[in-house]
């Protein structure tokens, strides 16, 4: 697949070691809420945004792009702080060695976030799990959760480089961000979804913009918790197909049915 059909890549949490999730891995998912993030504002990115949430039921996502970033919020029990998992094509310091020189190309210039963010990583790459420790002085809301996801996201569309990361926009996309809350009626162990997305499929090398991307693993993700939506105005049409690309709707749907 061509560069123009891909993520750049992006070295995400700078070697410095891995995340330890050891004390909730066998703890139990009770529900979940998507974060649907725009990847662009403004005028035209709204129109582009809006024309490909009209084409999206009649052509490929790769003509009919939806420019949104997906990231799920797991909620465990007993939990406080919150836990965040999303596919995409972040690397570490090892699993970038091994990307590949032509993917490089593409990237060169943007091979580094640049937050103090630690990451577990299911598969070394590609998916992570992002852990938000609760601070009694924060307020830590859905606009607070957006931001963090949306500051730290590193999401590029191809070479165009259409980033969330410009802080002078983040207010703007916040605004947008639209959250669908979810039960699960599949209520599993943060170890057992983890154990679904072992293995090269969903490593970053595998990312493609167009067919396997932070959209498709959030449906798998829906698909095997089997979650559905909590407030009945989320299933209207017009607001769904607003929200959310057309493989979530599709997946929540047969939950549903």
């Amino acid at each position: 697949m061509s560069g123009c059909f891909r993520s750049t890549g992006k070295q995400t949490n700078k070697g410095e070691g891995q995340l330890n999730i050891s004390d909730i891995l066998n703890l139990r998912i009770e529900s979940l809420d998507i974060y649907s993030i725009p990847l662009s504002t403004g005028f035209f990115g709204n129109l582009i945004r809006g024309f490909g949430k009209i084409l999206q039921p009649f052509f490929h996502p790769a003509i009919s792009p939806t420019f949104c970033h997906i990231a799920i919020k797991l909620n465990l029990e007993n939990m406080k702080d919150i836990i965040i998992i999303e596919y995409g094509q972040y690397l570490t310091k090892e699993s970038e060695k091994d990307f590949g020189e032509i993917n490089k190309l593409f990237s060169s210039n943007f091979r580094e976030e640049e937050n103090n963010v630690e990451y577990y990583y299911i598969n070394d790459d590609g998916v992570r799990i992002t852990r938000i420790e609760k601070k009694e002085n924060i307020i830590m809301n859905e606009k607070y959760i957006a931001s963090f996801i949306g500051a730290t996201a590193a999401v590029y569309f191809g070479n165009a480089v259409i980033s969330i990361l410009n802080r002078n926009v983040i207010s703007q996309i916040i605004n947008q961000v639209d959250v669908i809350k979810c039960d699960v009626n599949n209520k599993i162990t943060l170890k057992d979804l983890k154990q679904e997305f072992l293995g090269e499929k969903w490593k970053a090398k595998k990312y493609n913009l167009a067919s396997h991307n932070c959209q498709d693993f959030a449906a798998e993700v829906v698909k095997i918790l089997k979650a559905v939506r909590i407030h009945d105005k989320d299933k209207i049409r017009m607001l769904e197909k607003k929200a959310l690309p057309n493989c979530l709707i599709n997946a929540l749907t047969n939950n549903e049915e």
